[in-house]
């Protein structure tokens, strides 16, 4: 779902001067540069290109679905400025006139279909194998467990906190795609010329780097050796034909695989180098992109439950043998010193709930709130809730601390822990009873199902406006 706002005007705007003033406050990629169509992103924060098109009666600013949280800013910016160039006084969302520019952020302007975008991400990626497509103004982008994770993004997260994490790990990836090639103009071209063959992110760079990525744009790998500073490209249809012993499959385009020694990586390159694409492909010959012909799904060996925090429907997250094997080799490397990976917090946290809920590790809430504290000091909201939830109940053998729990209930950005902070003042639990303290953080996270029920129950009305001090 895209978001669009229009600036009617009969006035005639010149491209590089749009583009000339949004750079002096973004650092900004362009791919194309003049109208009906102008496509940007804001360099190291947006995921997804943004659009500015020329229509017949003035101006629409595109903001495409999975944008990052920066992105809502920038658009606001690029919408103001227009207004500026074009002398109106407002612009339209949703339908809706808007005057000035101080209501750009009103619901209604961002009235997103986040729960349905999430869902349906979440389905294809659990449903064969794990990988979904996602069309992009530049390149096509596939997605898979093992980037995800890498990236710190889970499919056991909550709504908002899977798409914040989703968008921040495709803005990486675009980016370190565009640091690779070197060159926007050849980013550009591939996609124009056949989506197909968008480069691909999984680069080799032996003996620097013998990892691949897990993040895949269409159908051509890059192999480099660092080394003699040799670049060759290779088809993953070929790619799969070398592909050395030791290696498994987890889904269509991403392997587990053996690293590399300095005789392995010869041996695999030089026969990459008799693959080495020559720009002609026949697109039939693509991967067969027919669900679960390659690879069949993960089978589930644990899960852990929720509720969603609206309505209290019930939700399960699973965990299969292959999440569970990769969480504990990103422990390994985390304890170690060694990790890569963009965000740790969140892999911590998933750490916590594996050893919290015996979910392919043996049950141990000592081990659950050794990553949790650590999660929680990378700033993760959801161990937040997880740890104080374990101080809070004595889980597992962990001795209770109410007093800890209630602090930390009191930082969490969720609205479970507003209401939890409630609870402990109504009850007195590592805090004196205050039964007008509960009352004012029950309505500060009364949009939390709990919190409502409560307030019900205490004749008050959880929608009525209420400033919290």
């Amino acid at each position: 779902m895209n978001h669009s706002f229009f600036i009617r005007t009969k006035k005639t705007l010149d491209p590089t001067d749009i583009l000339d003033l949004i750079s002096e406050d973004y650092p900004i990629v362009v791919f194309n540069k003049d109208f009906p169509d102008l496509s940007l992103i804001y360099e190291g924060r947006s995921s997804r290109a943004i659009s500015i098109l020329k229509i017949d009666n003035g101006y629409e600013v595109r903001l495409p679905m999975l944008s990052s949280e920066y992105d809502f800013y920038f658009v606001e910016d690029i919408v103001k400025l227009l207004c500026d160039m074009a002398f109106v006084d407002g612009y339209e969302a949703q339908g809706g006139e808007v005057k000035g520019s101080s209501d750009f952020f009103l619901p209604q302007n961002f009235e997103f279909r986040l729960k349905d975008d999430v869902r349906f991400i979440k389905e294809h990626l659990g449903k064969f194998g794990s990988s979904i497509e996602f069309p992009c103004d530049v390149c096509n982008i596939f997605v898979g467990y093992d980037y995800l994770r890498r990236t710190g993004v889970s499919v056991t997260s909550e709504d908002k906190r899977f798409h914040s994490l989703l968008t921040a790990a495709m803005a990486q990836t675009l980016h370190f795609l565009m640091d690779k090639t070197h060159n926007n103009d050849d980013l550009e071209l591939h996609s124009k010329k056949n989506p197909e063959l968008c480069k691909t992110v999984s680069y080799f760079r032996y003996p620097d780097d013998n990892d691949i990525d897990y993040f895949a744009f269409g159908e051509v790998i890059a192999l480099e050796d660092a080394r003699l500073k040799e670049h060759i490209d290779i088809l993953y249809k070929d790619f799969k034909k070398i592909v050395p012993q030791g290696w498994t499959r987890v889904d269509e385009t991403q392997f587990n695989f053996v690293p590399f020694t300095d005789q392995s990586w010869e041996e695999f390159f030089n026969k990459a180098k008799e693959l080495q694409w020559d720009g002609s492909f026949d697109t039939g010959d693509a991967i067969d992109s027919e669900p679960g012909s390659l690879f069949m799904p993960s089978e589930l060996i644990g899960s852990t439950h929720g509720y969603d925090f609206r309505d209290g429907s019930h939700q399960d997250f699973g965990y299969s043998k292959e999440d569970v094997e990769l969480l504990l080799d990103f422990g390994k490397a985390i304890e170690s010193g060694t990790s890569d990976y963009f965000n740790q917090a969140c892999l911590k946290c998933d750490l916590g709930i594996l050893y919290s809920n015996g979910i392919g590790v043996e049950l141990d809430c000592h081990k659950a709130v050794y990553w949790y504290e650590k999660a929680v000091q990378d700033g993760d909201d959801c161990a937040r809730c997880n740890l104080a939830d374990i101080l809070r109940k004595g889980t597992g053998g962990v001795e209770k601390d109410y007093r800890r729990a209630f602090e930390i209930y009191q930082t969490v950005e969720q609205p479970y822990g507003p209401f939890r902070v409630g609870y402990m003042y109504e009850h007195g639990m590592g805090v004196e009873k205050d039964m007008s303290m509960a009352i004012k953080w029950y309505k500060k996270g009364s949009s939390h199902f709990l919190a409502a029920k409560r307030l019900k129950e205490l004749g008050i009305d959880p929608d009525e406006e209420f400033d919290f001090y």
